[in-house]
């Protein structure tokens, strides 16, 4: 399950996306950086959405993902 989520607040809040395993947490996580230049939390280029198809299969695994 996808949740838009906001970390901090103030001057700079960063928005991202928490996913979710199904079940009864708690569950291990990772949180998921994205380089430097212009792009999404998914790393998208052009169809491709490598952190969105990375944080799907971990979620599928029983780990939660922040990207």
């Amino acid at each position: 399950v996808d949740k838009e989520v906001v970390v901090g607040s103030g001057a700079f809040p960063l928005p991202g996306t928490l996913s979710v395993p199904k079940g009864k947490g708690p569950f291990p996580a990772v949180i998921l950086v994205q380089g430097s230049g212009a792009t999404d939390q998914d790393e998208t280029a052009f169809a491709l959405k490598p952190f969105r198809d990375l944080a799907e299969g971990l979620a599928s695994k029983g780990i939660a993902v922040l990207r």
